[in-house]
């Protein structure tokens, strides 16, 4: 019995491996954009379903049987057909594993990368155009569904060394030699690949030794698209394929007539004003291609349906970018569409909703042209947040960005000054005040309200005789009314800062220490300032106040800096 299997070199296995595993790691490439030229045929949605790859196998296996019957190779020598057909399984026998483990394919940090492929029988005889379609086919789609990624864009090229196998072919020795060259860039949306299989073969005595002939193929193929659409709407895919094989005698002169193929076309994937595939515009270029671009088409289009979706292609710029508005105020915002890859802007719709939180964002829920323009209202308490989200959605793609405006937390108060207190001229008490972390905020009715922290350092005297000092950090709160809007409105405010009972200060007196109770200090501050007005539109202003009370005269001073978050 004849062995009319191969006998697979592992070296070959591991080697077309590393081209997979090349291609789907490698990343920078281009197209052109162009309107469907005469000859196009119209694909509409949804796409035909059924085994489109099975359909074309069989077909391009029958194409290449007629060819070489009509080139005479059953002449050229024992077993000639039969061994061109082992040479086309050679070569395609990682290939038509590739669509069913293309999910398992890791990344590879270098060259050592391998894909584990199974051992068992070879699929039904094939072709190296058929092999190389699949794989240019397969491969371009998952790359362009995925664009550029890592440190791309970038271009990585493979080109594996001969492989052998060995077969026995009507008793004969026969060799096959394969060489596999594949390259693929990947910038931005745009992919380009291109791969080169040659096949040798020849088939030698079994006894003397000597040439009975020889058979010598080469296929090659070529993808290149953008997976963004252009103005049209249509993203635009180009591909190519080539193959040929010559035949030579026991002498090596070339015999009988040379097979030669070439097909290939454009694919327009085209989406609608709702970024969904509208439809697949052909136009094929030879024989076969029309076939050849309907599985494309079938294999294609979804992934780059998916690409312009994901908000690959364009994308939603918003200003302002949310942040801290006013309780209650109305904020302009402005929302532009930009093409990511291009860098232009677009005039295309975008559509603003409240997604979270109050207020409200005007008009909602319908589409805007772009440069759009949205009234977002807040809140009517500090701390109250609107979610926005703000779509694109067209024949270009899908751009989303959302925001959060939130209610600010008002106004961030501090300040410096000095307190002074005497009584009857026997009491004479210095400090200086420090305000920090004052944070105020208005609720319903422009009333005010916030705390932080004050702090009272100084000496008390009695009599000239008796001194202490005093360090004390108690909480302040400060209660009011906002008056007024615009650049003119004032913080009306009160302070208090009450210190915590039981405060003590040592005394020394005549050389001994007596603690005596240090309460009102801090409090007695915020009664001599009263009700003071600050800038409620930020800035600094110079404050004092007195307050008396059963002969204690208290002199209040202090630079109160008012901040306000920035819009």
């Amino acid at each position: 019995m004849r062995d009319r299997v191969p006998r697979r070199d592992p070296r070959r296995l591991a080697g077309l491996a590393l081209v997979v595993i090349v291609l789907v790691s490698a990343c920078s490439g281009s197209t052109q954009q162009s309107g469907p030229p005469a000859g196009t045929i119209s694909i509409g949605v949804p796409l035909a379903e059924g085994d489109h790859v099975e359909t074309f196998r069989k077909a391009e296996a029958q194409l290449r049987m007629e060819s070489r019957e009509k080139a005479g190779l059953s002449k050229l020598g024992p077993g000639a057909l039969e061994f061109a057909g082992l040479m086309d399984r050679t070569a395609s026998f990682l290939l038509t594993q590739l669509p069913a483990r293309l999910s398992k394919l890791a990344r590879s940090g270098g060259p050592g990368g391998r894909l584990a492929v199974p051992l068992g029988d070879l699929p039904a005889p094939g072709v190296p155009i058929f092999g190389t379609y699949l794989m240019t086919s397969v491969l371009f789609s998952d790359l362009i569904g995925r664009g550029q990624d890592g440190d791309c864009p970038c271009s990585k090229t493979a080109t594996l060394a001969p492989t052998t196998d060995e077969v026995t072919v009507a008793g004969n020795k026969g060799t096959i030699t394969t060489t596999t060259t594949a390259s693929v860039t990947v910038s931005g949306s745009k992919v380009s690949l291109d791969i080169t299989m040659k096949v040798e073969g020849e088939v030698r005595d079994a006894v003397t030794g000597a040439l009975l002939y020889k058979v010598s193929n080469e296929a090659t193929g070529h993808a290149d698209g953008d997976a963004c659409p252009d103005p049209s709407g249509a993203a635009v895919v180009h591909m190519s394929f080539t193959g040929k094989e010559d035949y030579f005698d026991a002498s090596g002169a070339k015999t009988g007539s040379k097979v030669s193929e070439g097909f290939g076309g454009d694919l327009r994937i085209k989406a609608d004003e709702n970024a969904k595939l509208a439809g697949i515009d052909l136009t094929p270029k030879g024989q076969g291609a029309e076939l050849m671009l309907r599985m494309a088409a079938n294999s294609t289009a979804p992934p780059v349906e998916k690409y312009w979706r994901s908000g690959k292609c364009i994308e939603v710029l918003v200003d302002p970018k949310g942040g801290e508005v006013d309780r209650e105020s109305v904020t302009s915002v402005t929302a532009k569409v930009k093409h990511k890859i291009e860098g232009n802007e677009l005039d295309k719709p975008v559509e603003a909703k409240l997604t979270s939180g109050v207020k409200s964002i005007e008009p909602a829920g319908s589409r805007q042209k772009a440069p759009a323009k949205f009234q977002f209202t807040a809140g009517s308490d500090a701390g109250d947040q609107g979610g926005v989200s703000f779509e694109s959605v067209s024949n270009r793609g899908i751009g989303r960005t959302s925001v959060t405006f939130t209610v600010g937390g008002g106004w961030t108060i501090s300040s410096s000054g000095t307190s002074s207190e005497r009584f009857q001229g026997a009491v004479a008490n210095d400090f200086t005040v420090s305000v920090t972390d004052l944070r105020v905020t208005a609720g319903k009715d422009n009333a005010l309200s916030g705390t932080g922290t004050l702090r009272l350092t100084g000496v008390v005297t009695s009599l000239g005789l008796c001194r202490g000092e005093i360090d004390q950090n108690t909480k302040v709160t400060a209660t009011g009314t906002l008056v007024g809007t615009g650049p003119g409105a004032v913080l009306r405010l009160t302070l208090s800062a009450p210190a915590m009972p039981g405060v003590i200060v040592n005394v020394t007196c005549g050389g001994q220490v007596t603690a005596l109770g240090a309460e009102g200090h801090t409090d007695r501050y915020g009664l001599a300032l009263g009700q003071i007005e600050l800038p409620a539109d930020g800035g600094s202003k110079a404050i004092s106040g007195t307050f008396a009370t059963g002969g204690l005269n208290v002199t209040a001073t202090g630079t109160f800096t008012v901040a306000r978050p920035k819009r």
